[in-house]
């Protein structure tokens, strides 16, 4: 054997559970021991919590991973402190009901509830992340605090909210201040108990000499309120102990129907990139690190050929924001894999595991997220911010007066039509209004008060000043909901308006303001008198809005906007491109890809001259024209992960270690100047790998096909 490459081998074998402790780019979150079929070869584990988590905990570090912890917030595997373990006293009084008396239950086969915070119940949630700390994790993960909207008839809910407000408990279905005023009570107990565990594990690691970050994974606001779901994930940002987010968008997240051009139905890939936007705009301008989650699988039966579909469609979303470069690839791999499900999964339903090709394609998939860098703007025109606010959980139900909002269409009315014309808007959280700069990169501001109310009059002061320093602000909306009237700010304390909305327009000397164009200072505000909403339930109902925009931009800007049916990133070598249908009154285009490239979408890898993205479809591709520029031997995808790679222009030799789950089929694309004329593939233990490959003359490519060992396959291509 060839000295160099014994040596090779040595240095594989040596390092074969070698990890770098100070990368954090990408993770998956498991309930499982570690097992070769789970080993994804990601940075970082994220151990959720269970009974025997402490021994998952050793397993995952001892294979090199870094690892991290997660516990529920609002609910876990905590049958203990419910049934008197904990401290010899029951607790289900505090578990969140809905109006007929039912415990509304996040697994009801084991028992365990929502919860309503209380001081106990996080003194009970300290004693988890006291044991994790001093198990020696690099993070803890405080997942999903969520309170459910058509909860709040408990017994612990009820005293809450008589301690806090003073007045007797009565339902929220009474009135809409009632409703309004009981969610706000459900936002600020879960941001107080997210901030003392945040403090107390930040103080508690600081005084066991260890450094730990705290990690928010939560799902956008658009899919809170869709779901009717009440989280502090936004005013979470201002935790000081807070270092970051995952950013939660599931296919099946993003499918839930809503209405544009009259038609109610699902549309995934603009729905995850308007979710993208907000939990980029969530953690971006507080500059917290933000991981985004896209997910091969989803919590609802379905075919994979439509997991497929739905992973596709939230993968080219992510991609489209290039300023985020850290990934969750993968919520439980025990389930997408079928091994090691020790613990009740949420999806004990699925009857088969992955099929292999979706199998190698989910692992390409992963491990190009391991070496994407940040990339170029997104394509459009930028510059277009619309306005949420916290307060858009609260009046997702009930329903009052006769008044309903469709499948969020108020907000979707706003956003949609936008990115159907290929503008890749930003979302603007209001409670970051207050930061320096917050909106120093937005020529047109939209926002509607239909759908949400500002939690403090200092939200419109900050809105009336922009304007007058001259901002460019369009208000849509009626005011006639029945949360105008809520009793909030804008009609106590000495002060008597109908809307939040006139108060705004009060402070820019505007009183029963109409519809109309009105200069304010240096600036411009825009009021159009019409809920949202009918911007996208009703066919071509976009069009006097779109053309506000339009008008708007080019009088700010100077320049048109450039509206078209697609979106596109390159980062680094790597372009990412999604078309949409459905877009009215533009050219329905196909994008074309005029360059040689490697189809990352397909497991295949197929060399394309020519890649052909359709209207309703996206695509994912590796850009071969740097690599010919550089000239360097070297794997450019593939299912696994690479390392020691080496080579050796003396002997005109490649080498290097892949590593991947066992039972997965590793596809691989390798540049080399010439066909191969030697081929060796071995486990690290000196066992002949079978394989296939083929070589494409035009690319001067090889395509290698074989099984993924978990401890690794010694690949050596002589040329």
């Amino acid at each position: 054997m060839n000295a160099k490459l014994v040596i090779f081998l040595l240095l594989c074998c040596s390092s074969v559970v070698a990890q770098v402790k100070n990368v954090a780019k990408t993770s998956l979150q498991t309930a499982a021991s570690w097992h070769p079929e789970l080993d994804l070869r990601t940075d970082v584990a994220v151990i959720y919590y269970t009974q025997d988590y402490a021994s998952k905990i050793s397993q995952w570090r001892t294979k090199g991973y870094v690892v991290h912890f997660m516990m529920g917030v609002s609910h876990g595997d905590y049958k203990e402190y419910f049934d008197g373990r904990y401290d010899g006293v029951t607790h289900w009084d505090e578990a969140q009901t809905d109006s007929l008396g039912n415990i509304i239950w996040y697994n009801q086969k084991d028992s365990l509830p929502y919860v309503v915070p209380t001081p106990n119940y996080a003194n009970y949630l300290k004693t988890i992340v006291t044991k994790a700390i001093s198990l020696g994790v690099d993070a803890i993960h405080f997942e999903e605090p969520e309170f459910w909207a058509r909860a709040g008839y408990s017994k612990q809910f009820v005293k809450e909210w008589q301690q806090n407000s003073g007045i007797k408990w009565i339902s929220p279905e009474t009135s809409p201040s009632i409703a309004y005023q009981m969610n706000k009570l459900k936002y600020r107990l879960y941001f107080e108990i997210l901030e003392e565990l945040i403090d107390y594990a930040k103080s508690y690691a600081q005084s066991m000499s260890h450094t730990i970050e705290c990690y928010v994974p939560t799902h956008s606001i658009i899919n809170y309120s869709a779901s009717k779901i009440v989280s502090p994930e936004v005013r979470v940002s201002s935790i000081k102990g807070c270092d970051g987010y995952i950013g939660q968008v599931l296919a099946g997240t993003s499918s839930q129907p809503v209405f544009y051009n009259g038609i109610q139905k699902r549309r995934v890939f603009e729905n995850a990139f308007i979710e993208y936007a907000s939990l980029f705009g969530l953690a971006a301008p507080q500059n917290k690190k933000l991981f985004f989650l896209s997910d091969p699988m989803d919590n609802a039966p379905d075919a994979w050929s439509n997991y497929e579909k739905g992973y596709r469609s939230t993968f080219a979303a992510q991609m489209l924001y290039p300023e985020v470069n850290n990934f969750q690839v993968m919520l439980w791999p025990e389930n997408v894999f079928q091994v090691n499900q020790e613990t009740a999964s949420r999806r004990d339903w699925v009857g088969s595991k992955i099929n292999e090709e979706y199998a190698t394609q989910v692992q390409i998939l992963n491990n190009t997220l391991n070496l994407i860098p940040k990339g170029d703007t997104c394509s459009g025109s930028h510059g277009v911010g619309v306005l949420v606010a916290n307060s858009m959980m609260f009046q997702t139900y009930p329903d009052f007066d006769n008044y309903s909002d469709p499948r969020l269409s108020n907000f979707y009315g706003l956003t949609l039509p936008l990115v159907k014309r290929g503008i890749p808007i930003s979302i603007i959280h209001m409670n970051h209004l207050e930061l320096k700069n917050a909106l120093k990169d937005i020529e047109v501001l939209i926002m509607s008060y239909s759908d949400m109310k500002p939690l403090e009059a200092k939200y419109n002061s900050i809105l009336a000043k922009w304007i007058k320093d001259g901002g460019s602000l369009i208000y849509c909306g009626t005011d006639s909901d029945p949360f105008q009237q809520v009793k909030d700010w804008w009609n106590s304390d000495g002060r008597s308006y109908k809307s939040p909305g006139d108060q705004l327009f009060a402070l820019m000397g505007l009183w029963n303001a109409h519809e109309g164009v009105y200069n304010v200072g240096k600036g411009t505000l825009r009021i159009i008198r019409t809920d949202p909403k009918h911007f996208v339930m009703a066919p071509y109902g976009d069009i006097q809005y779109i053309s506000s925009v339009m008008r708007d931009y080019i009088e700010q800007t100077g320049m048109p906007i450039d509206v078209r049916n697609y979106f596109t990133v390159d980062r680094g070598n790597y372009k990412v491109v999604a078309v949409m249908d459905e877009s009215e009154n533009m050219p329905k285009n196909s994008f074309v890809i005029d360059s040689l490239c490697i189809d990352l979408f397909n497991p295949e890898l197929p060399i394309c001259r020519e890649k052909v993205v359709n209207p309703g479809e996206q695509a994912f591709v590796y850009m071969l024209k740097d690599v010919y520029e550089t000239n360097i031997p070297r794997v450019l995808c593939g299912g696994a992960r690479i390392s020691h790679e080496t080579y050796d222009a003396d002997d005109w030799m490649l080498t290097y270690l892949a590593k991947g789950p066992d039972k997965t089929i590793n596809s691989e694309r390798v540049y080399v100047p010439f066909p191969p004329y030697k081929l060796t593939l071995k486990t690290i233990n000196g066992e002949i790998i079978d394989f296939s490959h083929t070589y494409d003359v035009v690319s001067k490519t090889l395509h290698l096909k074989y099984p993924n060992k978990s401890e690794g396959v010694l690949v050596n291509i002589a040329f």
